[in-house]
C-alpha cells in the first residue's frame, strides 16, 4: 500500500520510498494498493478484489474494486482528526493486517485569506491537532 507521500521502490527493505504525508479531515486522498513479489515489483497478473478499511469509523470508504495489472488507486476521505490506520484486504487472503499503513490527520480549523489584490493573494491557515 502506497500512501500520500509515498512512491513504489522495488528492491528495497520496505518496497517504497519518500515520506507520508498527513491529511486533512474532511478531504479526499488517494492510496495506491499493488500486488507485489518479495521483491517488491509488482506483480502484473493479480487481479483480486480489494477492499479499503480504515480504524476512522466515520471515514468514507470506496466500494471494493478489482485490481488491473496488479495494481488499483483508491480515493477515501477520513471525516475525524487523528492517527488511523488503513487497511488493503482481498477476498483472497481476508487478511488485513498484513496490509496496514497509518495517516495522521489534521481538522483544518480555520482559513482567511491576509490579503487579497488584484496582482497577488497570500493566505494563512490553521491547523488543529487531534
Amino acid at each position: 500500500m502506497l500512501l500520500p507521500g509515498e512512491t513504489a521502490a522495488p528492491g528495497t527493505p520496505s518496497g517504497k520510498s519518500g515520506t507520508r504525508r498527513a491529511q486533512t479531515a474532511g478531504f479526499p486522498f488517494s492510496i495506491t494498493v499493488r500486488a507485489c513479489d518479495d521483491q517488491w515489483a509488482t506483480v502484473t497478473t493479480v487481479t483480486h478484489s480489494v477492499s479499503i478499511l480504515a480504524s476512522d469509523a466515520s471515514a468514507t470508504l470506496p466500494a471494493a474494486s478489482q485490481l488491473t495489472a496488479g495494481q488499483g488507486t483508491f480515493t477515501l476521505t477520513f471525516n475525524a482528526g487523528g492517527n488511523f490506520n488503513v487497511y488493503a484486504t482481498t477476498r483472497a487472503t481476508h487478511d488485513p493486517g498484513r496490509h496496514v499503513g497509518t495517516v495522521r490527520c489534521y481538522v483544518l480549523d480555520s482559513f482567511t485569506f491576509s490579503t487579497i489584490n488584484q496582482k497577488t493573494s497570500t493566505r494563512a491557515s490553521r491547523w488543529r491537532s487531534p
